[in-house]
């Protein structure tokens, strides 16, 4: 298996791939990937407890958005078979194969629905043509993603992050980077140092990037793609799919505020209240999505601390910082 990875979620395939396969099997120049394992043996390789449920039932909450399509292993097979040459067009690696199969949401899900996994099911294929390769990296995406869960009264909350370099090979070394602040979890991958764990997806990103900013001192540039997905069992739908490269941007906003010794993640947490004892954290989200946009906060943040009864800690570092 040899090909040209070009989207970022084939791209987060291959970072999976070379999660579970022996990197002596595992070639990456550039955007080319090559694989010198049968497809089904990596497949094969992933642990249990990261594909089934505690009760070993298919799939894992994090990977069953992407792939429930398919509710036994079974479906799966037609992704492993060997590609050869032949005259149809892969539009997602440019070679010519002998089999494709109309793009799915196995493939790339954002390239076919993004608003309603749902829809997805009723309304079909999208136009393009994709090699059985390019499919099996799409199963393997979902294994590569950063992600942290919460829960309602009625759905279940799955905020995913995927940061991607300008190639494939940039992109497996800022994803090797992110793993140094990896958790085992059947809830989260991520694990932060904060008094209140995020539960929504600017604050996850933002509070991420804090994490990996105090461990390394440093950033990497990179697209770091945000999806946030309601899981209601038979309805899954996208409430985000955005993306955010203001990279440098932040890691000097970060600079700035610890040396003037402020903390952000005790600043964000200020914004976190009790209101009929359960835990608020809108404000603190809002916030989030407001710095990373490096939107205007001034007016944001009197509306914001009228309605709390205590002091905002760091407040006079932080908008020193995030002013100047």
């Amino acid at each position: 298996m040899k090909l040209e990875v070009k989207n970022f979620w084939q791209k987060a395939g291959a970072v999976a791939i070379c999660k579970y396969v022996n990197s002596s099997y595992v070639l990456i120049n550039g955007d080319t990937f090559e694989l010198k394992k049968l497809k089904k043996d990596v497949f094969d390789s992933i642990p249990v407890n990261e594909l089934y449920t505690a009760n070993g039932k298919p799939w894992a909450s994090n990977i069953r958005p992407f792939i429930k399509q398919y509710p036994k292993p079974e479906g799966l097979n037609r992704f492993f078979d060997n590609v050869n040459p032949g005259e149809k067009y892969c539009s997602y690696c440019g070679r010519l194969v002998e089999k494709t199969d109309e793009d799915s949401m196995i493939s790339n899900p954002f390239s076919v629905k993004a608003n309603n996994f749902a829809n997805f099911y009723a309304y079909g294929h999208g136009y393009k043509t994709v090699c059985p390769d390019c499919q099996f990296l799409g199963v393997m995406a979902p294994l590569a993603l950063f992600y942290t869960t919460s829960f309602s009264s009625s759905d279940k909350q799955i905020t995913y992050i995927f940061p991607e370099g300008k190639t494939l090979e940039e992109t497996l070394k800022i994803n090797n980077w992110m793993d140094t602040i990896g958790a085992k979890s059947a809830y989260s991958n991520i694990k932060l140092s904060t008094k209140f764990y995020p539960s929504q997806p600017y604050e996850t990103l933002l509070m991420t990037l804090y994490e990996l900013f105090k461990k390394s001192r440093m950033l990497f540039n990179a697209t770091y793609h945000l999806i946030q997905i309601s899981d209601q069992g038979r309805t899954t739908t996208v409430l985000v799919n955005d993306s955010f490269d203001s990279v440098e941007k932040l890691q000097n906003l970060f600079k700035k505020l610890e040396s003037l010794g402020g903390q952000l993640n005790d600043f964000l947490d200020s914004f976190i209240y009790k209101e009929e004892g359960k835990l608020i954290t809108e404000i603190r989200e809002s916030l989030s999505h407001k710095i990373l946009k490096f939107n205007e906060l001034e007016r944001f943040l009197e509306m914001s601390i009228f309605k709390l009864d205590y002091p905002v800690k760091y407040l006079h570092e932080f908008m020193k910082s995030y002013i100047n």
